[in-house]
């Protein structure tokens, strides 16, 4: 079995040639990207480049999402990290609940990684580790609002600023 490892801060367990394969499909699929050819459909012909883990764990959070619907109350997310999850569940949100506006999605994260690591936390992560781009934040509250537009409901996102602990949140209504 491949050991696990450290790239960019996160972590991951593959193979020398699932990682050669990875590489490659990730080098076509930007190509692809920049070079415009998909078209206005670019979002849903790019899914030809998504892997079955990806696609698992899609499927994955579909059950769990389908499992809440009969019940009441909000859905919060702790570590949003790049926003992949998050914009997930508010489409998902847009799929099974396109009207039901108390259920509101909540995501909370430093956007620094993890600020202070100690022997107890397993030895696998570092000070830093799932952090993002510099005021990546910014980027993802735009993609989130990008992802809202598409339907009636909102999203508030909380930025946690180390090491101050000061909140700060943008609501975030959809478009009617």
């Amino acid at each position: 079995m491949p050991s696990l490892e450290s790239i960019g801060g996160e972590f991951t367990q593959r193979s020398n040639q699932e990682h050669d394969n990875d590489v490659q499909l990730r080098q076509i699929a930007e190509s692809r990207l920049r070079s415009g050819s998909l078209g206005v459909q670019w979002n849903y012909h790019f899914t030809a480049y998504l892997k079955r883990q990806v696609i698992s764990r899609i499927l994955y959070q579909d059950y769990l999402y389908k499992r809440i619907v009969p019940v009441a109350g909000v859905i919060l997310e702790f570590g949003v990290h790049w926003g992949a999850t998050i914009a997930t569940l508010i489409n998902l949100r847009g799929i099974y609940e396109p009207y039901n506006h108390s259920r509101a999605i909540y995501g909370f994260d430093t956007f620094s990684g993890f600020p202070d690591v100690t022997p107890e936390d397993g030895g696998f992560s570092q000070s830093g580790d799932y952090s993002t781009s510099d005021n990546y934040e910014k980027e993802l509250e735009e993609v989130l609002r990008l992802h809202e537009s598409f339907s009636s409901m909102r999203i508030l996102m909380w930025s946690l600023q180390w090491p101050s602990l000061t909140w700060t949140s943008t609501l975030q209504p959809g478009v009617p």
